[in-house]
Protein backbone atom coordinates (compact mmCIF):
# COMPACT_ATOMS: atom_id res chain seq x y z
CA UNK A 1 0.00 0.00 0.00
CA UNK A 2 1.43 3.56 -1.13
CA UNK A 3 1.10 6.40 1.21
CA UNK A 4 -0.72 8.67 -0.66
CA UNK A 5 -0.83 11.99 1.49
CA UNK A 6 0.70 15.42 0.15
CA UNK A 7 3.18 16.00 2.11
CA UNK A 8 4.10 20.14 2.93
CA UNK A 9 5.07 22.63 4.96
CA UNK A 10 3.22 23.95 8.52
CA UNK A 11 2.20 27.15 6.91
CA UNK A 12 0.93 28.51 3.10
CA UNK A 13 3.68 30.91 3.28
CA UNK A 14 6.41 32.59 5.38
CA UNK A 15 6.02 36.43 5.98
CA UNK A 16 9.27 36.29 8.70
CA UNK A 17 11.98 34.63 9.35
CA UNK A 18 15.50 34.89 11.05
CA UNK A 19 18.22 32.83 13.43
CA UNK A 20 14.74 32.64 15.78
CA UNK A 21 12.11 32.52 14.74
CA UNK A 22 10.35 31.77 11.35
CA UNK A 23 6.89 32.90 10.87
CA UNK A 24 4.16 31.56 8.73
CA UNK A 25 0.39 32.42 7.53
CA UNK A 26 -1.62 29.60 7.07
CA UNK A 27 -5.12 30.38 4.98
CA UNK A 28 -7.71 27.65 4.64
CA UNK A 29 -11.02 28.29 2.29
CA UNK A 30 -14.18 26.26 3.90
CA UNK A 31 -13.70 22.44 2.84
CA UNK A 32 -10.00 23.33 2.23
CA UNK A 33 -7.06 21.13 3.68
CA UNK A 34 -3.46 21.57 4.21
CA UNK A 35 -0.91 19.21 3.39
CA UNK A 36 0.51 16.86 6.09
CA UNK A 37 3.08 18.01 7.79
CA UNK A 38 5.22 17.65 11.10
CA UNK A 39 5.81 20.29 13.73
CA UNK A 40 9.65 19.89 14.03
CA UNK A 41 10.06 22.92 16.08
CA UNK A 42 7.65 24.16 18.98
CA UNK A 43 5.39 27.03 18.26
CA UNK A 44 2.65 29.12 19.02
CA UNK A 45 -0.34 30.26 16.60
CA UNK A 46 -1.75 33.45 16.62
CA UNK A 47 -5.66 32.87 15.35
CA UNK A 48 -6.51 36.20 12.79
CA UNK A 49 -10.09 34.88 12.06
CA UNK A 50 -13.15 32.47 13.86
CA UNK A 51 -13.17 29.19 12.00
CA UNK A 52 -13.63 25.78 13.14
CA UNK A 53 -10.97 23.14 11.98
CA UNK A 54 -10.21 19.28 12.36
CA UNK A 55 -6.70 18.09 12.90
CA UNK A 56 -6.31 14.83 11.80
CA UNK A 57 -3.14 12.87 12.98
CA UNK A 58 -1.05 10.02 11.52
CA UNK A 59 -1.79 7.66 14.21
CA UNK A 60 -5.84 7.99 13.04
CA UNK A 61 -6.94 10.26 15.73
CA UNK A 62 -8.40 13.42 15.58
CA UNK A 63 -9.35 16.84 17.24
CA UNK A 64 -11.62 19.53 16.11
CA UNK A 65 -10.84 23.48 17.44
CA UNK A 66 -12.38 26.61 17.50
CA UNK A 67 -10.01 29.76 16.52
CA UNK A 68 -10.78 32.89 17.87
CA UNK A 69 -9.39 36.28 16.03
CA UNK A 70 -6.07 36.78 18.60
CA UNK A 71 -6.91 33.42 20.73
CA UNK A 72 -3.20 32.42 21.05
CA UNK A 73 -1.70 28.63 21.79
CA UNK A 74 1.74 27.36 22.30
CA UNK A 75 2.74 23.82 21.20
CA UNK A 76 5.75 21.40 21.33
CA UNK A 77 6.61 19.97 18.28
CA UNK A 78 4.44 16.86 17.31
CA UNK A 79 3.30 13.95 14.92
CA UNK A 80 2.32 14.44 11.75
CA UNK A 81 -1.05 15.89 10.33
CA UNK A 82 -3.29 17.53 8.03
CA UNK A 83 -5.82 20.68 9.24
CA UNK A 84 -9.36 21.00 7.48
CA UNK A 85 -11.07 24.21 7.52
CA UNK A 86 -14.47 22.42 8.57
CA UNK A 87 -16.34 25.86 9.10
CA UNK A 88 -18.04 27.74 6.62
CA UNK A 89 -15.96 30.99 6.87
CA UNK A 90 -11.87 31.05 5.64
CA UNK A 91 -9.68 30.12 8.45
CA UNK A 92 -6.61 32.42 8.79
CA UNK A 93 -3.74 32.15 11.80
CA UNK A 94 0.03 32.90 11.89
CA UNK A 95 2.65 29.97 13.21
CA UNK A 96 5.52 31.24 14.94
CA UNK A 97 8.18 28.41 15.00
CA UNK A 98 11.05 29.09 17.82
CA UNK A 99 13.88 27.92 16.35
CA UNK A 100 16.49 29.09 19.14
CA UNK A 101 15.52 30.00 22.89
CA UNK A 102 17.30 33.15 24.46
CA UNK A 103 16.07 32.32 27.80
CA UNK A 104 16.75 29.65 30.01
CA UNK A 105 14.33 26.83 29.96
CA UNK A 106 13.77 26.23 33.34
CA UNK A 107 11.43 23.20 34.09
CA UNK A 108 8.37 23.59 36.33
CA UNK A 109 9.47 27.57 36.32
CA UNK A 110 6.49 29.31 37.15
CA UNK A 111 7.93 32.06 35.03
CA UNK A 112 7.85 31.90 31.52
CA UNK A 113 8.53 34.53 28.66
CA UNK A 114 4.71 35.08 28.17
CA UNK A 115 4.12 35.84 31.70
CA UNK A 116 3.39 39.30 33.53
CA UNK A 117 6.08 41.31 34.46
CA UNK A 118 7.32 42.04 36.97
CA UNK A 119 6.79 38.35 38.56
CA UNK A 120 5.70 38.33 42.07
CA UNK A 121 8.80 38.44 44.61
CA UNK A 122 7.83 34.88 46.12
CA UNK A 123 7.74 33.24 42.37
CA UNK A 124 10.93 35.16 40.94
CA UNK A 125 13.68 32.35 39.25
CA UNK A 126 17.03 33.64 40.04
CA UNK A 127 17.24 34.06 35.91
CA UNK A 128 16.40 35.52 34.10
CA UNK A 129 16.75 38.51 35.93
CA UNK A 130 15.54 40.95 32.88
CA UNK A 131 11.74 40.59 31.02
CA UNK A 132 13.29 39.36 27.45
CA UNK A 133 12.68 41.92 25.13
CA UNK A 134 10.48 41.73 22.63
CA UNK A 135 10.88 45.34 20.56
CA UNK A 136 14.04 43.53 18.30
CA UNK A 137 13.30 39.98 16.42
Amino acid sequence: MTDERQWGEVGTKIIFENHRVRIWELALEPGESSHWHTHKLDYVTVGLTESRNRRQFEDGTSDETVGYVGRYSYADKHQPHEVTNIGDTTHKNILIEIKEQSWPRQRNSPWTPFSKWPPSRESTPATPTTPPNFSRV
